[in-house]
């Protein structure tokens, strides 16, 4: 769940960049809508390449598509960890999952925009999935969510069985959540 997809995320060609210069800009944009006329995605939309101009703006156009794609990847992502980890009731479970969805994730959205980041920045990645798993499968969350409920709970709600543990185990989907929420953002914007 883990390996496979990460040698089939090293295997993705790496994007040169980000350009050093203003002048040599313009090179990086014509070469990635370059790159970009091969992309699946764009060809099964039957984008017509032409019709963009090969500056800043015509790069925006055409990458404006694949970022609602992505969009769509991280609502089904999110959504697949929301429900895996609050079903799950172990904390290594939950960590593997974790990792094993937010490298799935991370693999598609390289996919997606025809390439990957620099081994450097795929290492700053790889620290954030470790810390996401490092929290989630921690009992941290439970614990807390524990306290408040005990704290800001009546004795009504006390009385209906395990409310308390539903709500834990929401809650860590929750957290798990919204740590994949910022591990996409960020593999988006690199």
């Amino acid at each position: 769940f883990v390996f496979i997809p990460v040698v089939h995320l090293l295997r993705i060609p790496r994007f040169e960049g980000p350009p050093s210069s203003r002048d040599a800009e313009g090179e990086f944009i014509k070469q990635r809508m370059q790159r970009l006329q091969s992309n699946p995605y764009l060809l099964l939309q039957h984008t017509a390449f032409s019709s963009f101009s090969l500056d800043a703006d015509g790069y925006s156009q055409l990458i404006a598509p694949l970022n609602k794609q992505c969009q769509k990847l991280r609502d089904r992502h999110i959504a697949q960890i929301f429900y895996t980890t609050s079903i799950a009731q172990n904390g290594f479970l939950d960590a593997l999952l974790i990792i094993a969805i937010s490298v799935q994730h991370v693999k598609e959205i390289f996919v997606l925009y025809n390439g990957r980041v620099s081994n450097r920045d795929l290492w700053k990645i790889a620290k954030l999935l470790y810390y996401s798993a490092v929290i989630g499968g921690s009992e941290g969350v439970e614990y807390s969510t524990n306290e408040l409920l005990n704290k800001f709970s009546t004795d009504s709600m006390k009385a209906i069985p395990f409310l308390d543990k539903v709500i834990t185990s929401l809650a860590d989907g929750l957290v798990n959540a919204a740590l994949l929420t910022r591990i996409s953002y960020l593999t988006q914007r690199y």
